[in-house]
């Protein structure tokens, strides 16, 4: 999570940076990357770029100027401007499928205004409203615009800020965000600070330094969490915003070596119920405040789901020794 938020950071402040570095030609300049990009860059494609970007930026024209770039997989990569607001785009098409795969504009943050739909706009502002820290206040350097259709992951057709935080509007879930804000370890109250310590010494029976904080709220998982990491990214803890209920505590301690070793060591069950309830009991206690009297349990492989009416559900993962590494919990 932290991972993502400074690479993008870095890179929508070198984009920002980069913004109209020359004038713009007025006839149309084509830069070859490849011998045969030029030969592939074809009418019928350059219709389909700019009905893409008509589709997330209506009414925006493209400049002329295009830089194109062509690999041997078939994929064509597109950069330009477009004119107002200004902005660069980014496009990759798929020669071979006959289709824009991905579109991304991106804008300076001082035309937010000019380019976010009214709609998404007035939801973006009100949100900002509820969650913005006063102590910490939110401060954006770019705003991106991003459409990939055909990607496994989502969101697939979005707005995103960057800056001390990150918002992802997600256009195909009615505009619900998801908001992402840092935090030093010193920013954070101490008491949140110690609990999520002390879950994970209550974990792994280490002492560690939680140098990382992000606070997270998703309006489309319906979540709103802390989420603690140390320097390595070896440990991590979730606590609910809320109720200040830990949710989740994650180490590293994996030990099988590839998809292989890791569906041989699971095939059976390590544990019996009554065994793996005599194994997270005390761990369950002391994280979550869970007593596992009574609880039914489910196995999938390494993975110990544990269920009782009207109280939380406890899922906990289990390496090859036996030891559980990971807890979460679902009020």
């Amino acid at each position: 999570m932290r991972r993502r938020i400074a690479l993008l950071t870095v890179m929508a402040a070198l984009l920002t940076c980069s913004f109209f570095n020359g004038p713009v030609q007025a006839e149309t300049h084509t830069e070859v990357i490849e011998s045969t990009a030029k030969s592939q860059l074809d009418s019928t494609i350059l219709e389909k770029v700019k009905a893409a970007l008509g589709e997330i930026a209506k009414g925006n024209e493209m400049k002329s100027d295009l830089k194109v770039m062509a690999n041997a997989s078939d994929n064509i990569h597109l950069e330009g401007e477009l004119s107002q607001p200004a902005a660069r785009f980014n496009v990759g098409y798929d020669k071979k499928k006959q289709r824009v795969d991905n579109t991304t504009i991106y804008y300076q943050i001082k035309d937010k205004d000019l380019a976010l739909e009214s709609a998404v706009l007035k939801k973006v502002n009100a949100f900002i409203a509820k969650f913005e820290d006063k102590k910490y206040p939110l401060t954006f350097s770019a705003l991106w615009r991003v459409k990939s259709p055909y990607q496994d992951n989502e969101p697939r057709n979005y707005w995103v800020f960057w800056g001390t935080a990150s918002l992802d509007i997600d256009l195909d879930k009615g505009n619900k965000i998801i908001a992402r804000q840092s935090y030093s370890s010193a920013q954070v109250d101490k008491k949140l600070l110690n609990k999520a310590a002390y879950a994970i010494n209550q974990l792994s029976r280490e002492k560690v330094n939680l140098v990382h904080a992000e606070r997270v709220k998703d309006e489309v998982a319906g979540s709103y969490f802390w989420h603690f990491e140390d320097h390595y990214d070896h440990h991590s803890v979730q606590i609910d915003a809320i109720t200040n209920q830990v949710l989740k505590v994650d180490t590293i301690y994996t030990d099988w070596t590839s998809d292989k070793d890791f569906a041989k060591s699971f095939a059976k069950p390590k544990y019996t119920p009554k065994q793996a309830i005599s194994a997270a009991s005390g761990k369950v206690k002391s994280i979550f405040n869970v007593n596992l009297a009574g609880y039914k349990v489910t196995v999938k492989l390494n993975e110990y789901t544990f269920k009782k009416d009207k109280q939380p559900t406890i899922v906990g993962k289990i390496n090859k020794e036996g030891k559980f590494y990971s807890f979460s919990l679902t009020p």
